[in-house]
Order: C-alpha cells, then sequence, then structure tokens
C-alpha cells in the first residue's frame, strides 16, 4: 500500500509541474502576444517595459498560485538579469524565492536553482556579502542533496569561488576553484575541453 502511495504522490507531483509548466508558458506568450500593441496600451514600449508590465500583472494576480507565481518570477527575474537590468533581478529573485515558503523543504534542488540566479544577481550588482550568503546556502542544499546535480555543485563552488575572489580572500577562492575543478575532472573527464 505505501508503495502504490508514492506513485499517487509522484503522479500527482507530475500532473502539477506540467500544469505549472503550462501556466507559465501560456503567460509569458501571452505577454509578448500582441497583434496590435496600441490596443493592448503597449504602443512602442521597449522590451523592459513590456517584462516590467508582466512583472506588475504577477505582484498584483496570482497571490493564491504560489507555484505558479514563483516560476514566473524565477523566468522574468532571470530575464532581467540577462537584459542587465540585475536590480530588477534581485528584487524579482528574492520573490521567487519568498513565493513559497517552504520551497527549500518541499523541493530543495527547485529553490537552489532559484537562489543560484539570486546569488549571480547580488553578486553583479556588487552585494558581495549578499551573494556569498545565498551561493553557500544553494552550496549546502547541493551537498546535502547527495542524488543532487553534481555539475550544478561545481557551478555554485566556482561562481562561489568568483565572489570570494571579489573580496580579496584569494586562498579561500583557490580552495573553491580547486573543489570545482577536481568535481568536473570526476564528471568529465581530465581530458575535457
Amino acid at each position: 500500500a505505501a508503495g502504490a502511495g508514492g506513485i499517487v504522490w509522484q503522479r500527482d507531483v507530475a500532473i502539477r509541474r506540467a500544469e505549472t509548466a503550462q501556466r507559465v508558458t501560456a503567460f509569458l506568450v501571452g505577454l509578448f502576444k500582441a497583434p496590435d500593441p496600441w490596443a493592448t496600451g503597449l504602443g512602442d514600449q521597449s522590451l523592459e517595459r513590456i517584462l516590467q508590465q508582466g512583472r506588475r500583472e504577477l505582484v498584483d494576480g496570482l497571490q493564491n498560485e504560489p507555484e505558479i507565481r514563483r516560476e514566473l518570477l524565477a523566468a522574468l527575474g532571470e530575464v532581467f538579469r540577462n537584459l542587465g537590468a540585475e536590480e530588477d533581478a534581485v528584487e524579482i529573485l528574492h520573490q521567487a524565492i519568498t513565493a513559497q515558503p517552504d520551497l527549500r523543504r518541499r523541493d530543495p534542488q527547485r529553490w537552489a536553482d532559484i537562489a543560484f540566479l539570486l546569488g549571480v544577481a547580488q553578486f553583479r550588482i556588487r552585494a558581495f556579502a549578499e551573494a556569498e550568503g545565498s551561493l553557500r546556502e544553494v552550496l549546502a542544499v547541493r551537498r546535502a542533496e547527495r542524488r543532487g546535480d553534481a555539475e550544478k555543485t561545481a557551478s555554485a563552488l566556482n561562481t562561489l569561488g568568483v565572489v570570494v575572489t571579489a573580496q580579496d580572500r584569494g586562498p579561500e577562492a583557490r580552495e573553491l576553484y580547486a573543489e570545482a575543478l577536481a568535481m568536473r575532472e570526476r564528471l568529465l573527464g581530465p581530458d575535457h575541453k
């Protein structure tokens, strides 16, 4: 009976994730779908303004759907980060992390994915202490999850090394880089380029 319960739970999780992915996709596609931008009130606005509009819609709506809100915020945060709007990205990614207070316990790997993006954005705005804190938490989650993605663990180690280097802590950074390199060599082989 316990096995059947586990199968039902896994099915429910898969269904919930699929529904979340569909809603995220529909929201993002709808955000950019404007056959007549003047009719939608967007006019000749920039991509960043369109994204800000989407952000406002997220803040105003989806309060009762934290999983969907979290995923949309994470996606928007990554887009803002890629556009170089780092301060907006930090704020949005922080909202994504806090949209579901129990996420770190329920889905630590997804929490770590979002926290990693947050740490990188914090680094880019020179909030080194915050970036270090975020990345150390990511690393703790990655290490605690033995079955977690080793490449993501190596990436967190390397990125933390960059943050520590920016704070003039060379010896500590070298240790982080060495651990990341050793992990990548175990994963990919010593001759991988």
